[in-house]
């Protein structure tokens, strides 16, 4: 495993994750990663953030059949159901890496802007929904793909 690469992006790099998983990161890899056993102090949890945390993450809202119509649509990096295309959002948001795999549990901010701008650009798709299942990541790149998703609804 890299550790050193992990520390890098989740120490040195300005993050925006939901407290909770934040927490379960720390407490799962806070101790691979530095070599020592971890303790928090002065972090308050109640115990429905802790439960968030433990949960897997869930399926996406449109589940296979999103996967399904994207093989029989082709070339878009996007499905498009009735005109709609849907532009799935997974795992950790990361600024760079245009095409990263969900498999790898990133999504990047560049791979979702090129997406978004395919999608305004093809004649066949009237409206565009992001199907997101994220619990944040890096803020390098979350405002510049706001400001993108604000002039695409113009």
């Amino acid at each position: 495993m890299h550790h050193v690469q992990i520390a890098q992006r989740a120490f040195n790099t300005p993050l925006m994750v939901d407290p909770a998983k934040a927490l379960a990161f720390l407490s799962g890899l806070g101790p691979r990663i530095t070599g020592q056993d971890i303790t928090f102090q002065g972090v308050e949890t109640d115990a429905a953030d802790q439960a968030a945390a433990a949960q897997p993450a869930h399926a996406s809202l449109f589940g296979n059949y999103l996967a399904q119509r994207h093989q029989h649509n082709g070339s878009q990096p996007y499905a498009v159901i009735d005109g709609i295309a849907v532009i799935e959002i997974a795992g950790t948001l990361v600024h760079c890496g245009a095409w990263i795999g969900q498999s790898s549990g990133l999504t990047s901010y560049e791979g979702i802007a090129a997406q978004i701008d395919a999608a305004i650009e093809d004649p066949a798709v009237l409206g565009i929904a992001l199907d997101i299942d994220s619990f944040g990541g890096e803020v390098a790149g979350a405002f510049d793909l706001a400001d993108r998703i604000r002039a695409a609804c113009a």
